[in-house]
């Protein structure tokens, strides 16, 4: 087991945070293209608005 100063400790573990943080921003950027995706795909089979695609 390694054991770290409180400070390094600190320091890790922002980093950590960080990084998820970034992760999670990427992913939701990733989800958000494919919504986009879909959204465009549906709209053009079917000549409906995004508007209504979100209703339903």
């Amino acid at each position: 087991m390694i054991t770290l100063e409180k400070s390094k400790q600190n320091d890790l573990e922002n980093i950590l945070n960080q990084y998820f943080e970034e992760l999670r921003n990427e992913f939701d950027m990733y989800l958000q293209a494919i919504k986009n995706i879909q959204i465009n795909e549906i709209k053009g089979e079917l000549n409906i608005s995004e508007e209504e695609i979100l209703e339903i």
